[in-house]
C-alpha cells in the first residue's frame, strides 16, 4: 500500500525514525561506552547534563512546542508564518542570552570543581538549541528534512564516540559527543529555514490561483468583507508584534520546567543526596525507559500540527476522531511494552550495560510502569488540552507533578536509593494523569461517545 507524503502514516514514520534515532543510535552505543566509562564515569556525565538541561528549558523557554501549535494555525498564509517564525527566533535568541549568562555563573559559583571542565565543555547545547527551529518544520508537518539531518548528525556523532571515547579519564569528551548528537542538527535546521519558507509561499500561489479559477469558473468571487477580515487579522498581529508571544510562552515554560524537575529530577537530587554511582545505575534502567517512551510518543508529536490545524478550521469531529484513536493506540502499545520490560529487564540491563549495573533491574522494573502513563499523557495533555487552548490545565498537572516527586524523593532517596526515586516518578506520572483526565473529562467522553453513536 502506498503511503502518500504528508499523510499522518507518513509524518507517524518520519516522527518515529527522528524520534528514534535520538535514543536508538546512543542506545547501540551504550553497551560499550558503559565499559568503558562505568558507573561513576556514565553517572558523572549523565549528572552533569541533567544540570545543562534546566538552562535549556530557560533558553528555549516553551517554544518547542508552542512554535508547533502557532506555525499549524497559520501555514497556510506565509507573511503571517514568516512574521511569527522571526519573532520567536528573536525571543529564542534574547533568552539564549540570559540562559548563558546564568550558567556561567552557575558554573563558576556555585558547581562542584569536578563537574566544572564538564559543564562548560558542554555549554555549546545552549545555543544549538536556541538555534534549533525544529517547532516550524512540525508545524508545517514538514517531518522528513529534520528526520534526515537528525539521523545524519547522530550517526556522525555516534561513530566519533566509538573511534575517540576509549578511557574512562574521557568523560569531558563523551559528554560533548552526546550533546553534539542530541542537538547538532540545530544550524542545520536554521539554515534550511529560507529554502522550505520558498517552498510555502509557492504552494501558498498555487493554492490561492487555483481557487480563483475555481471561483471564476462558478461565477463567484471572494466578498470585500473576507478580505478586509483577512487584512485585520494580519495588520492585528503586525502591530502586536512579539509581545504577542510572551504571555503563552510563559505558560509553555512554566510547564516545561514543571515536566523537567520530575523527569530530571530524580537524577539531580540522587547526585546531590547518594553518589556518581547510584546516579549511573539510574541511568542506565532510564535510559531503556527514555527510547521506548520516544516509541509511545511518536505518534503524539505527529497529532499537534494537525489538530491544531483542524480547531483553527472549526472541524471539532475530526479532532474528537483522531483523538479517541490516539489515546487507544498508545493504552494498547504502551501497556504491551510496559509488560515486555518488565518481563526482559534484567537481560535487558545486562545486555546494554553490562554487570556492574545488574541493579538498575529493580529500577527498570518501576520505571518501566511509566511507559503507558507517559504516552497517554502526552494525547490527553499536549494533543488535546494545549490544541484547544488550555495549556493552564497541562502546567497545574505538571505542577502538581513536579510537588509529588520533589517530595517523594526526599521521602524515598535516602533509604531506597535509585528504587525510591523510580518509584516516586511513578506516583508523580499518576497524579498528572488523574489531573489531566479530570480536566479534559468533557472531551474525552465526548470522543468515546461519538465512536458509540457512529
Amino acid at each position: 500500500m502506498k503511503i502518500e507524503r504528508g499523510s499522518l502514516r507518513y509524518n507517524f514514520i518520519m516522527n518515529t525514525l527522528l524520534q528514534g534515532s535520538a535514543w536508538l543510535i546512543p542506545f547501540a552505543i551504550r553497551p560499550y561506552v558503559s565499559r568503558i566509562l562505568l558507573p561513576d564515569g556514565m553517572g558523572h556525565v549523565g549528572f552533569a547534563i541533567s544540570q545543562l538541561y534546566y538552562f535549556i528549558l530557560i533558553a528555549t523557554l516553551g517554544i518547542p512546542t508552542y512554535g508547533i501549535r502557532e506555525c499549524a494555525r497559520v501555514r497556510e498564509d506565509p507573511e503571517v508564518l514568516r512574521r511569527t517564525v522571526r519573532e520567536i527566533l528573536c525571543i529564542n535568541l534574547v533568552m539564549g542570552a540570559v540562559a548563558y549568562a546564568l550558567y556561567f555563573g552557575y558554573v563558576f559559583g556555585f558547581a562542584g570543581a569536578e563537574y566544572r571542565t564538564l559543564l562548560l565543555v558542554i555549554s555549546p547545547a545552549i545555543l544549538l538549541n536556541v538555534i534549533n527551529v525544529d517547532w516550524f518544520y512540525k508545524g508545517l508537518e514538514d517531518f522528513r528534512s529534520i528526520a534526515f539531518r537528525n539521523v545524519v548528525v547522530r550517526l556522525c556523532a555516534a561513530i566519533a564516540i566509538l573511534l575517540m571515547v576509549k578511557g574512562a579519564n574521557q568523560r569531558p569528551l563523551y559528554g560533548f559527543l552526546s550533546i553534539l548528537s542530541s542537538y547538532g542538527a540545530g544550524l542545520w535546521n536554521l539554515l534550511g529555514v529560507s529554502r522550505t519558507m520558498k517552498r510555502v509561499r509557492a504552494e501558498a500561489a498555487a493554492r490561492k490561483a487555483a481557487a480563483a479559477e475555481e471561483a471564476e469558473g462558478k461565477g463567484l468571487k471572494v466578498s470585500a468583507s473576507q478580505e478586509k477580515r483577512a487584512a485585520a487579522r494580519k495588520r492585528k498581529a503586525a502591530e502586536a508584534g512579539a509581545k504577542r508571544h510572551l504571555r503563552p510562552i510563559m505558560v509553555f515554560l512554566g510547564m516545561s520546567i514543571a515536566t523537567a524537575i520530575y523527569t530530571q529530577l530524580d537524577v539531580v537530587m540522587l547526585g546531590f543526596m547518594q553518589n556518581d554511582n547510584v546516579v549511573g545505575i539510574y541511568d542506565a534502567a532510564a535510559a531503556v525507559k527514555i527510547i521506548l517512551v520516544a516509541a509511545v510518543t511518536a505518534l503524539g508529536a505527529v497529532l499537534l500540527p494537525r489538530v491544531s490545524a483542524l480547531l483553527s478550521a472549526g472541524k471539532r469531529g475530526e479532532f474528537l476522531r483522531l483523538s479517541r484513536k490516539a489515546i487507544l493506540y498508545v493504552a494498547a502499545f504502551g501497556l504491551a511494552l510496559m509488560v515486555g520490560t518488565i518481563l526482559c529487564r534484567n537481560g535487558i540491563i545486562l545486555v546494554m550495560s553490562g554487570r556492574e549495573f545488574t541493579a538498575a533491574g529493580e529500577v527498570l522494573l518501576l520505571l518501566a510502569m511509566t511507559i503507558p502513563l507517559i504516552g497517554y499523557t502526552n494525547i490527553v495533555g499536549m494533543q488535546m488540552l494545549v490544541p484547544l487552548g488550555r495549556e493552564k490545565a497541562v502546567l497545574a498537572s505538571e505542577i502538581a507533578g513536579a510537588v509529588t516527586d520533589f517530595v517523594l524523593n526526599l521521602i524515598l532517596i535516602p533509604g531506597y536509593g535509585a528504587a525510591g526515586a523510580a518509584l516516586a516518578t511513578v506516583l508523580a506520572e499518576c497524579v498528572v494523569a488523574l489531573w489531566q483526565t479530570f480536566c479534559c473529562r468533557a472531551e474525552i467522553k465526548e470522543a468515546f461517545a461519538a465512536k458509540k453513536t457512529a
